[in-house]
Formats: C-alpha cells, sequence, structure tokens
C-alpha cells in the first residue's frame, strides 16, 4: 500500500490471508475504455497486460474464494466527455444543463462506458469462472441517480472535485 498516514503501519507485513482483510476492492483507471478491456494498455508495458489481466492477477494474489474481489466501476473521465463543463477549474462559463446530463449519459447504464464495464467483468468471470467476483456499477447507477429531478440541481462542482471523477 503506497497511502498512509503517519505513523505509516503496513497491512502488507505478511502473506495476504495474514492480512486479515476479507475483500479487495478493484477499479480499473478511467480512461482506458477507449479500447477493449481484452486489449492491453498503451504505455511501454514488456507483459503487454491488459485490463483483464490486471483483474486476473489480483484474483490470484487472493487466492482465496471465500474473499470477495468486488470491481468498482469509476466515473469516466470528465475531461475528454464534456469539454468546457469544469468552470471551477478556472474556465468561465458556466456550465449547462445539457453539458451536465451529457457528460451523466457518458456513464449511465446504456453507454459505451458502462459496456466497457461489462465486457470487462465477463472476460473476468471467463478467465477465472471459480473467483468470487462480483460488480459494483456505481457510475452507472450515480448517472441515473443525479438526473432524477430532485438531484439533478445540485452542483457539478459539488460533486466532483476534478475533470476526472
Amino acid at each position: 500500500s503506497q497511502w498512509g498516514f503517519s505513523p505509516d503501519i503496513s497491512a502488507w507485513s505478511g502473506s495476504f490471508p495474514a492480512s486479515n482483510y476479507d475483500a479487495v476492492v478493484y477499479t480499473e483507471l478511467n480512461f482506458v475504455q477507449y479500447k477493449g478491456p481484452t486489449e492491453p494498455y498503451d504505455y511501454n508495458d514488456p507483459f503487454a497486460s491488459t485490463p483483464v489481466d490486471s483483474v486476473v492477477r489480483i484474483i490470484d494474489f487472493v487466492n482465496d474464494p471465500s474473499v470477495p474481489i468486488y470491481v468498482y466501476e469509476c466515473w469516466n473521465d470528465g475531461g475528454s466527455s464534456v469539454p468546457g463543463y469544469y468552470p471551477f477549474l478556472g474556465e468561465n462559463s458556466i456550465p449547462t444543463e445539457a453539458q451536465k446530463l451529457a457528460y451523466y449519459d457518458t456513464i449511465a447504464s446504456s453507454s459505451e462506458y458502462h459496456e466497457w464495464w461489462v465486457e470487462l467483468m465477463a472476460a473476468v468471470q471467463l478467465a477465472r469462472p471459480q473467483a468470487n467476483v462480483q460488480f459494483v456499477p456505481v457510475s452507472s447507477v450515480l448517472s441515473f441517480v443525479l438526473n432524477s429531478p430532485f438531484l439533478r440541481a445540485v452542483p457539478f462542482a459539488d460533486l466532483f472535485e476534478d475533470n476526472a471523477p
């Protein structure tokens, strides 16, 4: 674990079973969904790893079917989805309702972004059918909730701290 607070006491002093963790939460980078989850990442990786490989590597590391692996559907990279929508980062325009709805549409359960996560899960389950892998569709569910009439009025800047939620 790279993050921590002083005193920095790590839970990684031994094997995974000795760590007393009872679940693992994994999320993928939020800017790799322009290509399929079985395609290699676009960086200098001698192993040509894919997002599916990353999840499978975690499953193999945990090596315990009683420990659930939660794949967390993170927010889409807003910077490329809705240009000009982040006035709190220095842009002067006030976002329109259409811009906000356009962003939420990019992460809705009917979106290509959500389908990417569905494909990831299918490939992981095919690769490790005995693993206890569960999908947590956060961004697609929140897109639905935030589009409700009651929550539609919540300013985008109150929900996100930058343009890559």
